[in-house]
């Protein structure tokens, strides 16, 4: 069964994703073929006939061929989930299981508090970090919004290197000149300022001739550093969309299984109790048909979905009426009871890392929002 989407989603995160893939879509226009494919490629890994996102991936690169933008585009669309993600790790990891809870204590009760803005949400996790983890303060930081970066400024000991301090062409050239002055030649004339790619080189004191400047090693070792920094980055990618997909499913059946439990568990007290409301689960305890006592058709899926070959014969006894569907509530809500208990188990076990990333990310969103809903007002 395909995963339904949640209740909301974030303006920014759709209006985003929306422009990639049309921004892709454009420019596959002209190779139809690899464009049908494309979509072929998105449908399949959404309803689960593809699961290896490494392959994903890999088929997007080749259709990709002579748009490297675009695979950068691609890739981009689960950074957001991955950067949370890592940032969960750092918080765990430099401050402990204990110091962790607090900072998911902390993230869910500023959540709760919609009357702060930005600047008080950094005040709290600052305090929170305290001075021994300014470098987690700093990348709590960019998960807020660029139009509170006065905030970032605060982060300390993390001002931008001077480019005043990085040697010059020019200077290495001055200083070759006066070794050579050193060694007893003629002094050289100054080298006259250029562009940094060609200089007059001495020979015998004399200026003859001309040499292109090599590049320096440095630069070819930061090139290769970051080709393989690069291949590591694409290699992880694989990995993370594969696990947020695995946490994205297991949060989507929590949710229908909480759903489901709950309106079972209605039903289930209202035919013992003679509860009226309505026909389906009135006095008289009549029959009902499944869309009336299960209205969402998320939780009839997911009934169906949990009996599998025998949901037929459970759905015939829940929609007889009398006795039969009253056994047959109290057999469903026993059910969904004991799989909500696995699951509620199950999320502790994993410390349901999709959620806490998600919430995250999504800190601040939706307090922004309504701060220029107000402005504007």
């Amino acid at each position: 069964m395909a995963q339904q989407p949640p209740e909301r989603y974030p303006v920014e995160e759709v209006t985003a994703t929306v422009d990639v893939l049309s921004e892709i879509h454009d420019r596959l226009a002209y190779n139809h073929v690899n464009r049908e494919a494309f979509s072929t490629l998105l449908t399949d890994f959404a309803n689960g006939a593809i699961t290896d996102a490494r392959h994903v991936l890999a088929r997007a690169e080749q259709l990709f061929q002579g748009h490297p933008h675009l695979v950068a585009l691609f890739y981009g669309l689960v950074d957001p989930a991955r950067q949370a993600a890592r940032f969960l790790e750092r918080v765990e990891k430099a401050m402990g299981r204990e110091g962790y809870d607090r900072f998911l204590a902390e993230l869910y009760n500023v959540d709760a508090e919609r009357s702060l803005d930005a600047h008080q949400v950094y005040e709290a996790f600052r305090e929170l970090f305290g001075k021994e983890h300014d470098d987690l303060l700093w990348g709590f930081v960019h998960f807020l919004p660029s139009k509170y970066g006065g905030s970032r400024a605060d982060a300390p000991g993390r001002s931008r290197p001077s480019r005043a301090k990085k040697p010059r062409v020019d200077d290495a050239a001055a200083a070759c000149y006066a070794d050579a002055a050193a060694d007893g030649s003629s002094r050289a004339k100054k080298p006259r300022a250029g562009n940094g790619k060609s200089r007059r080189a001495p020979t015998g004191g004399a200026m003859k001739g001309s040499v292109r400047v090599a590049p320096a090693p440095a630069a070819a070792r930061k090139a290769g550093a970051k080709a393989e920094a690069a291949a590591r980055e694409a290699e992880a990618k694989a990995a993370e969309v594969r696990r947020f997909r695995k946490s994205w499913e297991f949060e989507t059946y929590c949710s229908e299984l909480d759903a489901a439990m709950t309106r079972a568990v209605v039903l289930h007290g209202e035919r013992a109790h003679g509860g009226a409301s309505g026909p389906a689960v009135g006095r008289r305890r009549a029959a009902a048909s499944l869309e009336e006592m299960f209205p969402r058709p998320e939780s009839r899926a997911h009934l169906a979905k949990m009996y599998g070959g025998s949901w037929g014969n459970m759905r015939e006894r829940l929609e007889h009426g009398g006795s039969r569907t009253a056994f047959a509530l109290e057999a469903i809500v026993e059910r969904l009871q004991r799989k909500y208990a696995e699951a509620v188990e199950e999320a502790r076990r994993r410390r349901d890392p999709a959620r806490v990333a998600q919430r995250l990310a999504e800190l601040v969103r939706d307090r922004v929002h309504e701060e220029r809903e107000r402005q504007g007002a």
